[in-house]
């Protein structure tokens, strides 16, 4: 077994649809291998990321804001990881590439 994470756009319908399996049914065989999450902002509109979620549980919320700013989220900001780009599939750890 693999893991992989895909980031896209909260405003991108294909990539927020893509474990809709109604809408692409040949994502079937293989979209499990993937976590799938946008990057979100504060005051976004979660409305039709929200509606797959509760469809198939994603895409999921990548803050990549707090991810730079803080490297525990209980301590103040240290911008330990100033330079992330993403994270590893589960998301508890940032990456810079």
């Amino acid at each position: 077994r693999t893991a992989e994470i895909a980031f896209g756009s909260p405003d991108s319908e294909e990539y927020v649809s893509l474990k809709d399996y109604e809408k692409n049914p040949q994502r079937m065989d293989f979209g499990w291998t993937s976590n799938n999450s946008v990057f979100a902002e504060l005051g976004m509109d979660y409305t039709n990321v929200v509606k797959m979620i509760r469809k198939n549980g994603e895409p999921g919320f990548a803050w990549l804001d707090n991810m730079r700013k803080y490297g525990r989220m209980g301590d103040p900001p240290d911008y330990k990881d100033k330079r992330a780009a993403g994270g590893n599939p589960c998301l508890e750890q940032t990456l810079e590439s």
